[in-house]
């Protein structure tokens, strides 16, 4: 299965024309849900293509949007069904909902800009860091859970190796530690060697700063064929904010891309602290 063939990808085509029919049906999202008997946020994760539906619910909701023509409606089933189908990812083993639902929407994106002010961004990670980093915040994992994570993040790394990214990393996220010396090492070298990829732009957001709109949190602004979507990790679990919450999202990172090194002066700097490390962190191992 190809990127553009993807399960997420069919989803939000589905979810497109679902609010398309809804706006000419002349009924609004807590009036389906009335409707269907749905617990109001499914209408937003429809018509958002991070969730699917049965063909029984899709046709009901379809009687309620006048679609009654059997060859549309089998279309819309047919992509419905499309969009259930497993995703590329599903080889790795059961993993948590929403992050299988982060993962398809992350395929199907066409550019990714993001704000990382705790740890270096999962596209960019070595596995050596990615292992120390799961291990670290998931200490519950198997040796057998966290190989299968390790080599998950490796394949997303590879599917999106084209996708034009734009990355700010907070400078503190480079003076901590996530593994042994040697693995901080090949990380700040894989670092260097990716910021002269021609689809990546990757910027060190200085100390110096202070305060700014980033010090309130990591997000990833996701674009795609047909629109965009934002999402933000937080201790309570992932959120996609919308509207003028996914707005305020927007004008931070062009803040931040103002107020970050530029990409040389951020690779310099990357550059020095490799350098420092050893001395930094002396008879680490």
């Amino acid at each position: 299965m190809t990127q553009r063939d993807s399960p997420t990808i069919r989803r939000r085509q589905l979810g497109s024309e679902l609010r398309r029919l809804r706006e000419v049906s002349g009924l609004t999202g807590p009036q389906v849900a009335g409707l269907m008997e749905w617990d109001p946020g499914k209408v937003y994760r429809l018509e958002g293509g991070k969730q699917g539906i049965k063909p029984k619910e899709l046709r009901e909701l379809l009687r309620h949007f006048g679609v009654d023509k059997p060859e549309q409606v089998d279309e819309y089933v047919a992509m419905a069904r499309a969009g259930k189908q497993p995703g590329w990812w599903s080889t790795y083993g059961p993993l948590p909902k929403t992050y299988e639902t982060y993962i398809g929407i992350e395929t199907s994106a066409i550019e990714i800009r993001t704000w990382e002010p705790i740890l270096i961004n999962g596209l960019l990670q070595t596995p050596r860091y990615a292992e120390a980093m799961i291990r670290g915040t998931m200490p519950e994992l198997s040796d057998g859970q966290v190989e299968k994570q390790v080599t998950l993040r490796v394949a997303r790394q590879e599917r999106l190796s084209a996708t034009r990214m734009w990355v700010i990393l907070d400078q503190a996220v480079l003076y901590r530690q996530v593994g042994d010396l040697p693995t901080m090492s090949e990380q700040y070298e894989s670092l260097l060697q990716a910021s002269r990829r021609p689809e990546l732009s990757l910027q060190v957001m200085p100390s110096s700063e202070g305060a700014h709109p980033g010090t309130r949190g990591q997000f990833t602004l996701l674009t795609f064929e047909d629109g965009q979507s934002v999402y933000s990790e937080t201790p309570a679990g992932e959120v996609y904010p919308e509207g003028k919450y996914a707005l305020a999202c927007e004008r931070a990172f062009e803040q931040l891309v103002a107020r970050a090194l530029s990409p040389n002066q951020s690779r310099t700097l990357i550059s020095e602290v490799a350098s420092q490390s050893q001395s930094r962190w002396p008879g680490a191992s």
